[in-house]
């Protein structure tokens, strides 16, 4: 049976591998100062964006340029900030603004706010349309762990109507994203599941913070804090064969947040550090190189299929590839001591460890 479950291992694994590409990304500008923790972003025709702060900061909007420029403050007269997760912009111009965070699936009073579109008004202080919205498949609340898959972090406007999408937070986690239709009015609707995706189980590869409708190419996008996923969408039923996946490499940045501007660029904001950035998507295949400029020597030792840190606990990226190049086993630790690789037919493997420090990659025998 372990051989049979290592096998399913590495097929999965060389399928994700195939079917990723690479997102680089840079820095455009530092965030005005009082957008300390950026949950989500819209661009505006103007190309200037509007953004807001994470749970418990203040009530407000703001809307800055490329630069880093505060530009506007919008206050709210009628909201408060519990989780502001995400916000979209629809095609008349209006802003939705979503506090509909939900750690731990313990919420019954999630809620969109509408704001008119500020391009049309010239006030510093606004009174929003309220749209009170339940999930149809959320029977109990609070959920418990192993069902908590109702923290909606991603927004966005299709149509006529919103698209939100779920951070998966069960534990242990199945690794879907579930994806909600409502329509886009004030007062109180429940939100229909239209589908679910699967994004890894992972907490840094697979839990989606942000999403956007790309309408020029009808595409749904949506990000984790190491991936982009880009996908056909017609407000249906997703095609999992369609959806490509991009990932970043190794970084420390806490996107929250995203917006495509074109289907190979995107921008997006980092909670940590509060920054604005762009990223290119390539379909080249993702694949960590196995030389750099900042080489080093991590410690460490491997004995029977684990690897041991010897100075400090580790945190960093452990990936293993195959003598054609290929990744079949990769692993994000956090302040660990010893990661256990999976058994592999007999051959030669290389071994790359990167941390914040540098890289160090080795040849093993198995």
């Amino acid at each position: 049976m372990r051989s049979i479950a290592i096998i399913a291992f590495l097929m999965t694994q060389s399928f994700l591998q195939a079917q990723t590409g690479r997102a680089q990304w840079e820095k455009v500008c530092d965030l005005p100062a009082v957008i300390s923790e950026s949950s989500g972003l819209v661009r505006t025709d103007k190309g200037t964006f509007w953004s807001h702060g994470d749970g418990g900061n203040a009530a407000e909007l703001y809307e800055f340029d490329s630069t880093g420029n505060l530009l506007r403050t919008l206050k709210f007269s009628n909201a408060t900030n519990i989780d502001w997760e995400d916000i979209t912009r629809d095609d008349r111009g209006n802003l939705w603004l979503g506090d509909v965070g939900n750690n731990d699936s313990d919420r019954d009073n999630l809620v969109l706010y509408r704001v008119g579109n500020p391009d049309l008004h010239d006030s510093t202080r606004v009174h929003a349309g309220i749209l009170k919205l339940t999930l149809e498949d959320q029977t109990v609340i609070p959920s418990p762990i192993g069902n908590r898959n109702f923290d909606i972090e991603g927004i966005t406007s299709y149509k006529d109507s919103i698209i939100l999408v779920t951070k998966n937070r069960a534990s242990p986690s199945s690794g879907y994203a579930k994806i909600y239709w409502l329509p886009a009015i004030t007062g109180k609707v429940v939100a229909r599941l239209i589908d679910s995706i699967y994004t890894e189980t992972h907490i840094q590869l697979g839990r989606i913070t942000g999403a956007d409708y790309y309408a020029a190419g009808k595409l749904l996008v949506l990000n984790s804090l190491h991936q982009v996923f880009v996908m056909p969408f017609k407000g249906s039923k997703i095609d999992p064969k369609t959806i490509k996946r991009y990932r970043f490499p190794f970084h420390n940045n806490q996107f929250e947040s995203i917006v495509m501007r074109s289907p190979k660029e995107v921008y997006l904001t980092a909670e940590k550090p509060s920054i604005l950035c762009r990223a290119v998507l390539s379909d080249s295949s993702f694949l960590y190189p196995l030389a750099a400029k900042d080489i080093c020597q991590l410690h460490f030792y491997i004995y029977q299929n684990t690897v041991y840190f010897t100075d400090a606990s580790f945190s960093g990226e452990i990936h293993l590839y195959d003598a054609a190049g290929r990744c079949v086993f990769r692993y994000f630790a956090t302040e660990v001591q010893t990661v256990e690789l999976p058994l592999l037919a007999h051959a030669v493997y290389l071994l790359r460890v990167q941390n914040a420090i540098g890289i160090t990659v080795r040849s093993i025998k198995n």
